[in-house]
């Protein structure tokens, strides 16, 4: 087990994965995201609800058409921006 958690950490610290908290799958899952919506997400960073709205537009597409709606992602803490 030890070895499997260091790989992973591994990932993470690299940024090939990242993890997200439950708490900030919920609202994606309850918005019923659509490809033709507009949304605004006001807390992005680190980006993984950012990429769980994208995924859910893209996936809500009709013979892979391009999605039509806005996903604007905006961070009002640059600290918590990572380089």
């Amino acid at each position: 087990m030890r070895k499997y958690h260091k790989i992973l950490d591994n990932w993470r610290i690299s940024g090939s994965i990242y993890r997200q908290e439950q708490v900030s799958m919920v609202p994606v899952a309850c918005l019923d995201i659509k490809p033709d919506h507009k949304v605004l997400d006001m807390c992005a960073s680190p980006g993984s609800k950012t990429g769980q709205v994208s995924e859910a537009m893209q996936s809500g597409s009709v013979n892979g058409q391009l999605p039509t709606g806005v996903l604007i992602a905006n961070e009002p803490d640059v600290a918590s921006y990572r380089l």
